[in-house]
């Protein structure tokens, strides 16, 4: 797993969502999302799984494009007073295998920003490691 997943493209791609956070702009640039946000994020959770194992057979990396380890770029807006309807980075959370039932997970998010953040939660007592690197980027 000793590879880059992401390029500027994928910075790029998130900066120019984030400038047209919009139906429109989406559909017409959907290609760029496939090719520079789901299928890079869907290789890292693919090799994540072997790595992932041996740590703990407890937690699943699960490369489906919907329902999988991936989150949705689609925001849910109807509880929000942000009604943008896309998320302008990149989640991937590996959850316990017994799924929600279980509140424990570890999160990977992704920013415009090229900011990396890195956490492992326990709902029951709260987070218990953070951290996020900078990449470099803007």
């Amino acid at each position: 797993m000793n590879q880059a997943y992401f390029s500027d493209g994928t910075i790029d791609f998130l900066y120019q969502l984030a400038a047209n956070n919009n139906r429109d702009w989406f559909n017409e640039n959907k290609p760029l999302y496939e090719s520079q946000i789901r299928e890079p994020a869907l290789q890292l959770i693919r090799d994540a799984q072997d790595p992932l194992a041996a740590i703990s057979t407890e937690f699943v990396a699960n490369p489906k494009k919907m329902g999988g380890s991936l989150m949705r770029v689609y925001w849910d807006t109807r509880f929000s007073r942000d009604k943008m309807p896309y998320k302008t980075n990149i989640g991937i959370q590996f959850r316990h295998r017994l799924g929600k039932a279980c509140p424990c997970s570890w999160l990977l998010s992704a920013s415009r920003f090229g900011r990396v953040f890195y956490w492992s939660r326990n709902l029951a007592t709260g987070f218990h490691h953070f951290e996020w690197y900078s990449c470099g980027y803007r």
